[in-house]
């Protein structure tokens, strides 16, 4: 097993510094955008939209959102993203510890923003020399080190699986319980916002994976699109209704609370979108991603 060099280890180490500075400036930049665009749509909107379809959307439906999105999702992504750094800072202080004889150490592909941490990836060696080319041929391709280990697969969907239940409640109470007074297109809007939310939840392996990563400029981009289709949506769609079309020719203000329910529910379709289609140009198989039962052998005797 050949040991690690000092000029590896650095270089690996300025790597992850790149990425990590690079990232930084992506999402600064993508905060800074969103902040002006939606500043300056919310200036337009706000002349055409009544103060009681604003503090409808802006308080009963966002609630809705974000309570179903924060409890599914946020204590995943957190225990996902950062599960690895005692793991990384206990191999940076003894990188060969641990590591058995029958393992080699391979560089990676160095533009790969998605390959291993410490710019290796690890394989074994097969006394079979034809066997040994074709099992080194598949690890070492590029697209390979996207994938972290089984386990971690699996978890990138336990929000889908917590989400079912709070769903199921927040749809059974805000369904039996709406305000009073009763607002225009209730139960349209309630589940337009229901469907925006598990299409967000869909992408949630995806979006993990990026930031696992440090692919920063994926989100910066779907993201950033995802909100400007998603206030050009809400601004035309209100001056429609507000106008009459669609809706059996009906104007007026009541049926404005649409506009902002078929902007969300773009804004998430977009995202679904936009990681799908990056992740489809990365060469790995959506395939690869699936949850699956783990063998006993994965894990020491632990089945999932």
């Amino acid at each position: 097993m050949s040991p690690y060099s000092s000029s590896q280890k650095s270089e690996g180490s300025s790597i992850l510094l790149s990425q990590a500075v690079s990232g930084a400036f992506f999402l600064s930049l993508l905060q800074i955008f969103s902040r002006l665009f939606t500043f300056t749509l919310n200036s337009i909107l706000i002349r055409l939209t009544s103060p009681e379809t604003l503090g409808f959307v802006s308080i009963q439906l966002e609630l809705l959102l974000s309570t179903i999105l924060f409890i599914s999702r946020e204590g995943v992504r957190l225990a996902l993203i950062r599960g690895d750094d005692h793991k990384d800072r206990k191999n940076e202080s003894n990188p060969n510890e641990n590591i058995p004889d029958n393992i080699e150490e391979i560089p990676r592909d160095q533009s790969n923003p998605l390959s291993s941490d410490h710019g290796y990836s690890l394989r074994h060696r097969n006394k079979n020399s034809s066997s040994k080319s074709s099992h080194e041929s598949t690890l070492s391709h590029p697209s390979i080190d996207k994938i972290p280990n089984q386990s971690i697969i699996n978890l990138l969907y336990l929000p889908h699986v917590v989400s079912v239940p709070i769903i199921t409640c927040v749809a059974i109470i805000y369904f039996s319980y709406p305000p009073n007074p009763y607002p225009p297109n209730y139960n349209l809007c309630i589940s337009l916002y229901l469907w925006s939310a598990i299409l967000e939840l869909a992408i949630e392996p995806f979006y993990i994976l990026a930031q696992r990563n440090l692919n920063f400029a994926i989100r910066v981009r779907v993201e950033g699109t995802a909100i400007v289709v998603k206030g050009v949506s809400i601004l035309i769609l209100t001056v429609l209704f507000e106008h009459g079309f669609f809706l059996g020719g009906t104007a007026g203000q009541k049926n404005i609370g649409l506009a902002y329910c078929w902007g969300q529910l773009i804004y998430a379709s977009c995202l679904v979108i936009g990681y799908s289609l990056d992740w489809s140009k990365s060469g790995v198989g959506f395939r690869s991603i699936l949850p699956r039962r783990l063998s006993t052998s994965d894990i020491n005797g632990y089945s999932f």
